[in-house]
């Protein structure tokens, strides 16, 4: 029987520690050994969660379409967008910050910030002309300032690499900031 390392299976499937550690406590994949390690039979399971995830699904609704067999729609990244953008509008910061912590915690990867962040970076700041867009757009540079600190300080906290932010190829100052938060985490 071939037994894997956490790292080993994070190389395989693409995941990060701290997510499969998130997926196994919410009871998405199997608790592993921790004297012997991941067993082949659990990469299989790993790399479904990994591609729910990559979808938009909640950790909820993986955990429903697991106990019932089948795959059902998802509102996906489009909803988590929609939730940032009403918390931007109606929510106070902590709402906000939570929120994006939340999110950021479910997801792995650049998934989060690719398909949710950058996309609604690029719509306030290009497409958004409804009163209050100004304060909507201060508002999400400031709470992804708030979520980077945050990631770059718990890197700090656990003795990983500091992050250089080389700031030539981004479009602006929340998209460098961004970066620096997926690079991080």
């Amino acid at each position: 029987m071939k037994i894997f390392s956490t790292e080993a299976i994070c190389a395989i499937t693409g995941s990060h520690p701290a997510c499969i550690l998130r997926w196994s406590k919410a009871g998405l994949i199997s608790l592993h050994d921790s004297q012997t390690g991941w067993k082949v039979e659990q990469i299989g399971d790993i790399h479904h969660v990994v591609n729910m995830a990559a979808s938009g699904a909640s950790l909820n609704e993986i955990r429903v379409w697991q106990l019932e067999g089948k795959r059902s729609w998802t509102a996906g990244w489009p909803a988590h967008r929609g939730e940032l953008l009403w918390q931007l509008e109606y929510g106070s910061d902590r709402a906000l910050a939570r929120m994006m912590r939340k999110i950021d915690h479910d997801y792995c990867g650049d998934d989060y910030i690719n398909h949710v962040l950058r996309p609604l970076n690029k719509w306030l700041r290009e497409q958004d002309t409804l009163a209050g867009a100004t304060r909507r757009l201060t508002r999400f540079h400031r709470a992804v300032l708030h979520r980077a600190h945050c990631v770059m300080r718990d890197g700090s906290r656990n003795k990983r690499v500091p992050l250089f932010l080389e700031a030539i190829s981004v479009a602006d100052e929340t998209d460098i900031w961004m970066s620096g938060w997926r690079q991080s985490a």
